[in-house]
């Protein structure tokens, strides 16, 4: 699920849009953990940075999460067609 960065926000206890930021270029990936809308929109995937929250001194274990979540994707294209 996307959401906007008032709930990723709430979620990783911090006010700053800067603070989300430095995450986006320092620990989440464009296209796995936020997405670019538009020039001025980012909608952010809930369950992968839920993950990385729990997982955040386990990069193993959040590593698994992406690949299953990229599985889960590539699934859900190919029943798409």
């Amino acid at each position: 699920m996307l959401v906007d960065k008032y709930e990723i926000k709430r979620l990783i206890s911090c006010k700053a849009d800067s603070t989300l930021v430095r995450y986006r270029k320092k620990y989440w990936d464009e296209g796995i953990h936020w997405f670019r809308v538009n020039c001025r929109t980012v909608r952010y995937n809930l369950e992968l940075i839920k993950d990385w929250v729990t997982n955040r001194h386990d990069p193993a274990a959040h590593q698994r999460a992406i690949a299953q979540y990229l599985r889960d994707k590539i699934k859900k294209g190919k029943g798409a067609a």
